[in-house]
């Protein structure tokens, strides 16, 4: 069977047959609305996911609680709830919080992901929490910085990334769902109301989902990144009262889920991937999506890993994964998987005049471009630096890699910037996630993915260009090393530049079960810039 998918395509006939339904309204820190959303096929049965849901919480229940950690919180009160049972609610405190409401406080990367989970914790279960735990929790939501043209508190540095793909929604759904949640509040940070931050949000998240339905995912197929979405679209489409957005966003997560079963073998998202980490890429069992699909779809022998995102699947009321997905995994018929996502964008062209974007965009569109890791293409460079000056970006972690270059920001031209930028493309666009073509051959046995001739030659942070998988633990991969292998940690697991990203690309081409690689560097090894070693190596676990 020869499959070609799409998930620009996918995800706009998902999109188009939705049909809407009337949801109810949550009542802030009670159970949300349990009525099904409707539209887009067939979902998996009621009672195979009663039963597939279950029994991850029943395994994660038969854990200690976790009183600190919101997932292991809400696995054990809805186990609960479904087999008339009981937990500790008076268990967690405001002190296990502690570490998280601290993070809160000093900005740090990643809080939107802590103030997703926090926000389905309070809807879902608030009225099972102790009252001080439950008003802590709520300070931080109205505190919380929803958006980066927000205000930041005197003295503090904003270290919060928003501008990845995946930042950019859960930050957007975290505001739309406090906002529904708390409509008539002033947000102390902010000073706007529920109801204003939701009509911030409203439509940057329906921009959001039209770039997806049309582009696809710049951060392709990621085993990292795929949850970072998810947690997103399914605080969306299970607790948003906004009709529209709740099922768009449940169109997403089912197009989602058919793009993790078309490359799924043996429990294993074994694809190449647009981001990813040595703790999700030396063995499968480490995959961020690997509960998850073991949940969802029973694939492989390995069962569930750890208390994760997968929770937030399993305690949903009003969505449930497309059957289609569960056929596709478990057809081990030989199918080839050819797609297309993000967007074309070449650093190292010609300068130019007014430079013209792809399709009718605008490089002034930091919300397309900023998302697929380009801040830093010569074309992006006027818009880039009004932004960085005007939010004082060079004062963050997140920018440190170009605050060297700071005198020269402060005090350069655009045009003159936008020529350095051009000199300096292979270090300054190492993150850069442009244009895609992916293939996936799998049968029964054995799965092959690639990503066709993408970026030869250049410097790459965290692609993982191509893999061959047996198993969730026999998967095969090449890199070229931007560094040497560790001294001081012999943990390949946690190293950053030896096995994850890459010295240079290789220029890829895939043919069903056959691959070939082939490595040339672009530029040449600069040891205080741009090093890399003089050989590449292959991953074969033993």
């Amino acid at each position: 069977m020869k499959t070609r998918l799409s998930s620009a395509l996918v995800t706009m006939v998902l999109v188009a047959t939705t049909v809407a339904v009337q949801l109810s309204s949550p009542v802030a820190g009670a159970a949300p609305p349990t009525d099904p959303l409707t539209f887009g096929g067939e979902r998996i049965p009621e009672a195979d996911w009663a039963a597939s849901s279950g029994d991850y919480l029943e395994w994660v229940a038969n854990q200690s609680l976790s009183p600190g950690n919101a997932l292991s919180i809400m696995a054990h009160a809805e186990h609960a709830r479904r087999t008339g049972g009981t937990w500790d609610s008076s268990a967690p405190s405001v002190a296990d919080f502690n570490s998280t409401f601290t993070a809160l406080d000093e900005f740090r990367d990643t809080n939107d992901f802590r103030i997703n989970s926090l926000l389905q914790l309070y809807v879902g279960y608030g009225d099972e929490l102790e009252p001080e735990l439950r008003d802590a929790i709520v300070e931080k939501l109205l505190a919380f910085k929803y958006w980066y043209t927000e205000p930041t508190p005197e003295g503090i540095v904003d270290d919060q990334y928003y501008w990845t793909e995946n930042h950019l929604l859960v930050f957007l759904a975290d505001e739309m769902i406090a906002g529904e949640q708390f409509p008539d509040e002033v947000f102390t940070n902010s000073g706007m109301t529920g109801r204003e931050h939701v009509e911030h949000a409203r439509p940057l998240i329906q921009r959001w989902i039209a770039l997806r339905a049309r582009y696809g995912f710049s951060e392709w197929l990621s085993n990292v990144y795929w949850m970072e979405d998810f947690m997103g679209l399914i605080l969306l489409a299970d607790l948003s009262e906004d009709t529209e957005i709740a099922n768009q966003a449940a169109a997403i997560l089912d197009s989602t889920f058919v793009e993790l079963a078309s490359h799924l073998h043996e429990g294993a998202f074994g694809s190449t991937h647009g981001r990813s980490y040595n703790k999700d890429k030396m063995t499968a069992l480490d995959e961020d999506t690997f509960t998850l699909a073991q949940m969802v779809f029973g694939d492989g022998e390995y069962g569930y890993q750890r208390t994760d995102r997968a929770v937030q699947l399993a305690v949903a009321n009003r969505y449930r994964p497309p059957e289609v997905a569960r056929r596709i995994v478990a057809d081990d018929r030989p199918s080839l998987i050819e797609q297309r996502q993000s967007l074309p964008i070449d650093p190292n062209a010609p300068i130019t005049d007014n430079p013209v974007a792809p399709d009718g965009l605008s490089y002034d569109d930091e919300f397309v471009w900023w998302s697929m890791g380009g801040q830093f293409p010569w074309q992006l460079v006027p818009r880039s630096m009004e932004l960085i000056r005007t939010y004082d970006l060079l004062d963050t972690a997140n920018f440190q890699q170009v605050d060297d270059l700071r005198p020269i920001i402060e005090n350069s031209t655009d045009e003159a910037l936008q020529s350095l930028a051009q000199q300096l493309a292979p270090a300054l666009n190492a993150g850069l996630l442009s244009e895609a073509r992916t293939v996936t051959y799998r049968d029964g046995d054995v799965m092959l993915s690639s990503v066709q001739g993408w970026r030869a030659g250049e410097r790459s942070e965290q692609t993982h260009v191509w893999q061959a998988t047996l198993d969730a633990n026999a998967q095969v991969f090449t890199t070229h090393p931007a560094a040497p292998i560790p001294t001081n940690n012999t943990d390949w697991y946690r190293d950053i530049d030896y096995w994850t990203g890459s010295g240079s690309l290789p220029w890829t081409v895939q043919q069903n079960g056959v691959s070939i690689s082939i490595y040339d560097p672009a530029y040449d090894s600069n040891p205080d810039l741009l090093p890399y070693e003089p050989y590449t190596h292959a991953y074969f676990p033993t």
